[in-house]
């Protein structure tokens, strides 16, 4: 959504140009439409790849990172969407995106995936939100500190905690969820991620290393 503002004089241009300005992003969960039905060809070798660090992290219940690297319109996120596609329903798939844009943009991947994981779309009450990540968490451990800070991380519930207690909320839940079987994470646009988002996940991976998460980053 966005509204008309006073025209721009904008240098090498004689007349001055259009402006608008963004007032809010209507849908940005979802985010750009893509197509992704079309045949992955010529991507086996990489398929592969992240099919074994999947088969690697159930059998052994360690947790991996992998980053798909490559320039743009190489076809990373096709490749990702049919690994993905192909996890099998006793994977559990959740999804977070980086944005160029916007305040509090850290950890808005992050956002996205705890919502997802607790069934929420960001509309909730804070009192709704806090039930919903308590059922999530169930019988875990420190579940009441843990959706303290979360909360505020949601937007809910004050001024967001340190990073180092965001590290260890968003990783209890995410050893909670591995706990109970094989958990992808896919970090899409890795590319805009702010320096602590790139922390966070590198301690993911070396510190949850007792359940099956594999996280994917392109």
């Amino acid at each position: 959504e966005v509204e008309a503002v006073a025209p721009l004089a904008v240098k090498g241009k004689a007349e001055p140009l259009a402006a608008f300005r963004l007032v809010q992003v209507l849908d940005a969960e979802r985010g750009r439409s893509r197509r992704l039905d079309a045949a992955l060809v010529g991507r086996e070798r990489e398929s592969a790849a992240l099919a074994d660090a999947l088969a690697q992290t159930t059998q052994d219940g360690r947790g991996r990172l992998v980053t798909v690297l490559g320039p743009a319109g190489m076809g990373k996120t096709a490749l990702v969407e049919h690994f993905l596609a192909a996890v099998g329903q006793d994977v559990q798939v959740l999804r977070g995106r980086c944005v160029s844009y916007g305040r509090g943009i850290t950890f808005w991947p992050v956002v996205q995936v705890l919502r997802q994981g607790a069934g929420l779309i960001g509309q909730e009450s804070a009192e709704s939100t806090e039930k919903a990540l308590l059922a999530l968490l169930d019988t875990a451990p420190d579940k009441g500190a843990v959706v303290a800070v979360l909360l505020p991380l949601l937007g809910l519930g004050g001024e967001p905690g340190g990073v180092e207690e965001i590290f260890w909320a968003v990783r209890a839940v995410l050893e909670h969820l591995a706990g109970h079987g094989p958990l992808v994470v896919s970090v899409e646009d890795i590319h805009w991620a702010e320096p602590t988002l790139l922390d966070l996940l590198e301690r993911l991976r070396d510190e949850a290393r007792d359940v099956p998460l594999l996280i994917v980053c392109q």
